[in-house]
């Protein structure tokens, strides 16, 4: 009987994904971040000045000239005309700022810069039009927090009582050291989630399965809603050695279940809930559709894919090299 179970539900997953189209970039540049709009609009951003919108089945760059360059590990979509872009940094060179566009990426204008050294950028995600929240590396020992309530035109510092550790950071892979959820705010760093539920007016530390290191550690948090969530981890710079990959919550971050996820080679970075059982996730071993609740996965893509959305049926993965990955999720065999 269990064998049975088992071959169904492998070919369930095999079957449950289609057209796989690979498209690579007219430049290598390292794709760090992802958003997509209700209508379906996707715009990635990362290296050597990338700002792209698909438009059909063409992305096509709207980065200013000026900032060809430069390294925009972050995007929000706010409207279906109104976008902001993170630059990481570093603060002492001129480049931890963020770009807002009200036109479609036609023009841009700088609402936010720090200059200050150390200053560099690892998350910017928007709840809605108006709100949204920055998270950066730690200066002297405290969480780098900033808040937003106008889209983007002005930034507050978040002032708070928490302490980091010395090395203590978050990883600036894939836009996704920040999930929200109404008035519900999580950040993390390698091996710690720090919770609000009042917009950050008061904090509580989480814990987590991960161990931390430089290199190690959590890449990635995704709540579908306040309760039930995903962090996904792994360690950069040893892609051989096995490390834990991903962890489960159904508390809001407050316990994290291991059992039955695997232990596996590089980093998982990105999350797509496709419904309550199956996801999607990315990472520097590929693309892959996975049951939350056991091991049974199937390969889409190999490749280094940091990040990942889907609208829909419709998913895009982009990581390194320029490279983007389409693919179709399978609506009527999701259904049984």
């Amino acid at each position: 009987m269990y064998k049975i179970l088992f071959l169904s539900l492998f070919f369930f997953l095999k079957n449950a994904v289609a057209q796989v189209e690979n498209i690579k970039l007219p430049v290598a540049h390292s794709i760090r971040a992802m958003d997509v709009s209700p209508d379906g609009t996707f715009w990635i951003s990362g290296s050597k000045g990338a700002i792209y919108k698909l438009e059909g089945k063409s992305w096509v760059n709207y980065c200013p000239s000026e900032f060809k360059d430069y390294d925009f590990r972050g995007i929000s979509i706010l409207s279906k005309t109104t976008l902001i872009t993170m630059s990481a940094g570093e603060g002492e060179n001129g480049k931890a700022f963020l770009l807002k566009s009200t036109d479609a990426g036609k023009n841009w204008k700088k609402v936010f810069q720090d200059s200050t050294k150390g200053a560099f950028f690892d998350t910017i995600k928007f709840l809605h039009d108006k709100d949204g929240w920055l998270l950066g590396d730690q200066i002297s020992g405290k969480p780098y927090l900033r808040k937003t309530t106008d889209g983007g035109e002005t930034w507050q510092n978040v002032e708070t009582d928490l302490t980091l550790f010395e090395g203590e950071a978050s990883f600036a892979a894939s836009n996704s050291c920040i999930a929200l959820n109404k008035k519900n705010v999580w950040f993390t760093t390698q091996n710690r989630i720090f919770f609000s539920k009042n917009k950050g007016k008061s904090w509580k530390i989480l814990t987590t399965p991960f161990v931390k290191t430089e290199s190690k550690g959590i890449f990635g948090i995704f709540f579908k809603d306040f309760k039930n969530g995903i962090a996904v981890g792994g360690d950069y710079q040893n892609e051989n050695e096995k490390t834990l990959q991903l962890a489960i919550t159904t508390d809001g971050g407050n316990s994290w279940d291991i059992k039955n996820q695997e232990v596996g080679q590089g980093v998982s970075e990105s999350v797509v809930f496709v419904n309550n059982k199956l996801m999607v996730i990315s990472g520097t071993k590929g693309i892959v559709l996975k049951d939350i609740y056991s091991k049974k996965s199937i390969k889409i893509s190999d490749g280094i894919f940091h990040v990942i959305k889907c609208h829909s049926n419709s998913c895009i993965a982009a990581g390194a090299g320029g490279n983007t990955c389409f693919f179709e999720i399978n609506p009527n065999l999701l259904q049984h």
